[in-house]
């Protein structure tokens, strides 16, 4: 049997990677808050020059949360008051030029997090419906689509100057985190020591299998065993590679990672950005449109644009397999391929790694989210590992940074 781990931002997130659309937004109005002069990009445009002040981070954010709450009433700092009046416009002195990205920044401001994918969907679903965009979206879909490309473009370049170019994917600062983290990565072996791993199958004859399986493995040897470990990766940085590189050296390439949603800086793979919820009520009056521009960022569309989505396929239709869940929070914006993989046939297992601090955890928020990927809920059910035999993703792992 194979496993097929599903590996989102939150893996990077445990390695201490700032590859949140919250850190995102922070970098891009530190940059802002280093300039002197004027600041302009497809983004925002500010006159420090009539300013005669030199912003910080926070007085940007104190600015933004005052306008995006219409607290007009509020206003604890006279220098930022011309920041505050409105939440569109400053005149010559500063303006969004991009409203998809204004919204974005109310957003994190109220909410502390932001997901840019849903948000363009909500947006994009309004439009269809009362031609009204929410949160005060002025524009229409050509327009939409063009500023969303060019936050797309803005998060791929911070991907690239701050994550990929500062740190060494190839060297951890804890090295014994290495067997730790090895530990969840491994395909299904006998000699890995998963001693409840029958317990995570309901199927009898699944786990008949697997214990004929794992009688002649330890009879033979390792590679009597066949089982894949298969990364499909949701990330776009190269964090696995170290893994898998450390893992192959052990089990004779064994494993392998499917970047589905493509690489930084990778003509042949570029990053697939969008949306994937075509099981959405809405979605049929999207496409009654009859109007391409509504459809051209989800992403089936463009899955079509290399083999990562058939190499996928293959695998899953190859051989019976179980789902191991890293640091991805099965949200909708991937709904359709999260589908294709749990109410598949040879689907047999889901197992959680959930986020822990403290006494507080995201188990229950995980498994939620994987519900509203079935149809047949007593699947569902039948599927998912209890949390008493899964466990935390481990938090400490970090590159070293070049700096």
């Amino acid at each position: 049997m194979n496993r097929l781990f599903i590996v989102g931002n939150g893996f990077d997130l445990a390695h201490g990677l700032p590859t949140s659309y919250s850190d995102f937004l922070k970098y891009c109005w530190q940059n802002i808050g280093k300039s002197k002069f004027a600041y302009i990009n497809p983004l925002v445009h500010i006159n420090f020059i009539k300013l005669d002040k030199v912003f910080s981070y926070n007085d940007f954010k104190e600015a933004l949360l005052i306008a995006s709450n219409n607290r007009s009433d509020i206003n604890p700092r006279p220098d930022i008051f011309i920041l505050s009046i409105s939440d569109r416009n400053y005149g010559d002195l500063f303006r969004f030029e991009n409203d998809f990205f204004r919204i974005l920044n109310q957003l994190d401001d109220c909410a502390g997090w932001v997901d840019i994918e849903d948000l363009y969907y909500k947006i994009l679903k309004s439009l269809i419906k009362n031609g009204k965009g929410i949160l005060n979206y002025r524009k229409n879909i050509y327009e939409l689509n063009k500023e969303f490309e060019e936050v797309k473009e803005e998060f791929e370049k911070y991907l690239y100057l701050e994550v990929i170019l500062e740190h060494d994917f190839q060297e951890f600062e804890i090295l014994n985190h290495k067997n730790t983290m090895c530990d969840i990565l491994r395909r299904i072996s006998v000699f890995n020591n998963e001693n409840n791993i029958k317990r995570e199958f309901l199927n009898d004859d699944d786990v008949s299998s697997l214990k004929s399986a794992f009688e002649f493995e330890s009879r033979i040897d390792s590679e009597s065993n066949r089982s894949q470990a298969y990364f499909l990766s949701f990330n776009y940085t190269p964090t696995l590679e170290s893994y898998i590189k450390m893992l192959n050296g052990e089990e004779k390439n064994f494993y392998s990672i499917n970047y589905i949603h493509g690489q930084i800086n990778n003509i042949n793979n570029p990053i697939n950005f969008g949306f994937g919820d075509e099981m959405d009520e809405d979605y049929k009056a999207i496409e009654n449109e009859n109007e391409n521009e509504y459809i051209t960022n989800f992403k089936s569309f463009q899955y079509s644009q290399n083999s990562n989505y058939k190499n996928f396929l293959r695998l899953i239709n190859s051989d019976k397999f179980q789902v191991c869940i890293l640091g991805h929070s099965c949200g909708l914006s991937d709904r359709v391929l999260l589908n294709t993989i749990f109410e598949h046939p040879n689907c047999r297992s889901i197992k959680v790694y959930y986020y822990q601090n403290g006494d507080t955890d995201n188990y229950k928020d995980i498994i939620q989210n994987i519900s509203r990927h079935f149809d047949d809920k007593t699947l569902m059910r039948e599927l998912l590992v209890e949390k008493s035999l899964s466990s935390p993703l481990p938090q400490k792992a970090r590159f070293q940074n070049k700096s």
